[in-house]
């Protein structure tokens, strides 16, 4: 699940729903002025969020929250609106009607899915540390003539190893 936690991720996702939110409600571009606003918000947010988390996790990882909270707002938002015209047979209930037409009830699974996945990338850089930082280069840091990051994400991993060590030394006690 850390894989919902990566910047890459978070860019990647927002451009999706930048691209899949326009694609699926371009009939109101013309007919209100504000109709998208709130979706493109989101999705740049989520965007400026991976960038800013991918260039230093500590300082960036809040604005990638911020932006999945937004996506994940506006999708069960949708969710919600849509399963209540469902249940209801709302009689002018059409999921989408934009470049790609959807019947409601395909068009409630993607929205469902896509608010899963985004409930996901919210929670997981809530509770993901420095595990992904290994595959990151040092050159951020040396750049801005700190180490700081690097040294405590290795006393971390020391730490863990000497964690799982132990661990390993009373299982193989308690074993013989």
């Amino acid at each position: 699940m850390n894989v919902l936690a990566k910047p890459s991720v978070a860019w990647g996702y927002g451009a999706f729903f930048l691209c899949g939110a326009t694609c699926a409600h371009f009939d109101e571009l013309g007919a209100t002025h504000f109709g998208l606003v709130s979706d493109w918000i989101a999705a740049i947010m989520l965007i400026i969020g991976g960038v800013v988390s991918g260039r230093d996790w500590l300082r960036g990882r809040q604005y990638q929250i911020v932006g999945w909270a937004f996506v994940v707002s506006l999708l069960l938002h949708s969710f919600l609106g849509n399963l209540e015209d469902l249940i209801n047979h709302a009689p002018d209930a059409g999921g989408s009607n934009g470049l790609v037409a959807l019947p409601l009830v395909p068009y409630l699974v993607i929205v469902g899915m896509l608010c899963a996945i985004a409930i996901g990338g919210l929670w997981t850089p809530q509770m993901t540390t420095f595990v992904w930082m290994e595959a990151t280069d040092d050159s951020d840091n040396r750049e801005r003539g700190s180490r700081d990051g690097a040294r405590l994400w290795r006393r971390q991993r020391g730490a863990v190893r000497g964690l799982v060590s132990r661990r390993a030394r009373i299982l193989v006690r308690d074993v013989r």
